[in-house]
């Protein structure tokens, strides 16, 4: 089983790799072709598309936890009823998604136009997106029921491959002056063979066989599926609000320029949360499973510990380095203007995105068990606090009133949210405190003072003295974390498993 996950969350993390090289590739290149005001556009809309993402109702994580509980008792007619129930459900749900976006393109293009000069590209801009949205909910519903089965290397190989061919034609075509409308067309058409790509292999025997059938259609199952996805669904609507109105925020308030210089830091911090998305990702239909079996609490709490202190650890180290060299990237990057205009927002929304990592499988496991409708109330409450908060602030501190907004919240509910977690497993918020948070605080505060003084002697001007004092730092708060958190037992233990499954890969 350690085999499966360590496979599986190395392969998510390999992709996110993947994905930073191509974020730090590809968006100079993007902002440079789009400019300023299409690239606040197409955050814009990409935001208004997130939103439609909602009306799956918490279905993607309903899917992997269900898929990953028949699968481990052999239910497969129940698999079938999933397939065949929800999918039917997700194609009608796509198509009045896309339908909607193809009225506003039709209807009211002129709330995208620049100076409100008459823009026809913005209508077809949002025709293509209207086809992106139908081909998207599907794709959704297919990768979380490979994700069911912990098909995680399948669906991240098929990923990077979109990835790399994609943004390779996008740069091509963007250093022959092509813009937003080519932009929107790639991310749709790639979309669409990654689906159907994945869609295929579903209908293979070896990957089950499975086939849209109108008589495994069950009510049930769909009732089933929807009574749990909803409390994933609150959490979803509390995440975009927390995350994804800050650009709309910004852009009605002030001007869709100013969200480039507010999302781009944003993003650098999404490709590092994202990161840590990734290792916790494949526990949920592993925890899923182990319930399903009913293992006992004990082997819950003990591998919860065991997760949560490394995945702490690894954090820390990243997000370290976010705010010691985040600023002389940003300003190597993209230019010294986003660096400067958005070293507040990278400040506190880097703060507010390690908060909830300091609990990093508060989600996971909540899930697994069926218990997340308790961290949906939280999460929607902070979320509402956050959007308030975002709107009041903007007019006295603009987007760094925007951030501020995310942060306040978070500080204020991440230890509610572990004490309840803490409760749910029976333990005590102190003892989680002192036995996965309390250990990384000599390596952080070492590899602090390091990084402080490195800085001033390596100075970070370069990609070159950048990646050079992430090395030393980072290899020295990874020294600290072997010699004073783990003990000798877990470090040959840990090191002597990674060996063998990194063999065997």
């Amino acid at each position: 089983m350690l085999k499966k996950i360590l496979t599986n969350s190395l392969s998510n993390m390999a992709l996110q790799f993947l994905n930073i090289i191509v974020v730090f590739v590809m968006t100079p290149v993007i902002v440079k072709s789009l400019g300023n005001y299409d690239y606040g556009i197409w955050e814009i809309v990409m935001s208004v598309i997130g939103y439609m993402g909602l009306l799956q109702f918490g279905i993607p994580p309903a899917i992997v936890r269900y898929v990953a509980k028949y699968d481990a008792v052999n239910e497969k007619n129940k698999l079938n009823e999933i397939y065949s129930s929800v999918f039917l459900i997700i194609l009608l749900t796509g198509l009045l998604c896309g339908l909607v976006i193809a009225l506003w393109a039709l209807y009211f293009p002129e709330v995208l136009f620049e100076h409100k000069s008459p823009g026809r590209k913005y209508t077809l801009f949002l025709l293509i997106l209207s086809i992106h949205v139908l081909i998207m909910f599907p794709s959704i519903f297919i990768e979380s029921f490979h994700e069911g089965f912990q098909r995680y290397k399948l669906t991240r190989f098929i990923t990077a491959l979109k990835l790399i061919i994609s943004n390779l034609v996008a740069y091509i075509l963007f250093n022959k002056g092509y813009g937003l409308l080519v932009f929107a067309l790639i991310n749709s058409i790639s979309l669409f063979l990654k689906f159907f790509i994945l869609w295929i292999l579903l209908m293979m025997p070896a990957f089950g066989g499975f086939r849209l059938k109108i008589k495994h259609f069950k009510k049930n199952t769909i009732k089933d599926l929807y009574a749990f996805g909803v409390k994933s669904f609150a959490l979803g609507i509390a995440g975009r609000i927390t995350f994804q109105t800050d650009s709309i925020v910004i852009g009605l308030f002030l001007n869709p320029a100013v969200v480039a210089f507010y999302i781009i830091p944003v993003n650098l911090l999404n490709k590092l949360k994202v990161i840590g998305m990734s290792m916790t990702l494949v526990l949920m239909p592993h925890f899923s499973a182990i319930y399903a079996k009913k293992e006992g609490m004990d082997t819950f709490t003990s591998e919860f510990f065991l997760y949560s202190r490394y995945i702490v650890g690894i954090i820390l180290c990243i997000f370290l380095s976010v705010f010691f060299l985040g600023l002389p990237f940003l300003s190597l990057w993209i230019g010294p203007e986003y660096a400067q205009k958005g070293k507040y927002v990278l400040f506190m929304i880097g703060l507010a995105f390690l908060l909830p990592f300091l609990n990093p499988l508060q989600g996971r496991i909540l899930t697994s068990m069926g218990m997340h409708g308790i961290l949906a109330k939280i999460r929607i409450l902070e979320a509402l606090m956050n959007l308030s908060l975002s709107l009041s602030l903007v007019h006295f501190y603009g987007k760094e009133g925007v951030a501020l907004g995310t942060l306040l919240p978070a500080l204020m509910f991440e230890p509610f949210i572990l004490w309840v977690v803490s409760n749910r497993l029976n333990i005590s918020s102190w003892y989680y405190f002192k036995s996965v948070l309390v250990p990384p605080v000599l390596p952080v505060l070492t590899t602090s003072l390091l990084y402080y003084y490195l800085t001033k002697s390596i100075i970070p001007n370069s990609y070159g003295n950048i990646l050079l004092a992430w090395i030393l730092c980072s290899s020295a708060y990874v020294i600290c974390f072997c010699c004073f958190v783990m003990s000798k037992d877990e470090r040959n233990q840990i090191f002597q498993k990674f060996k063998y499954t990194a063999l065997k890969i």
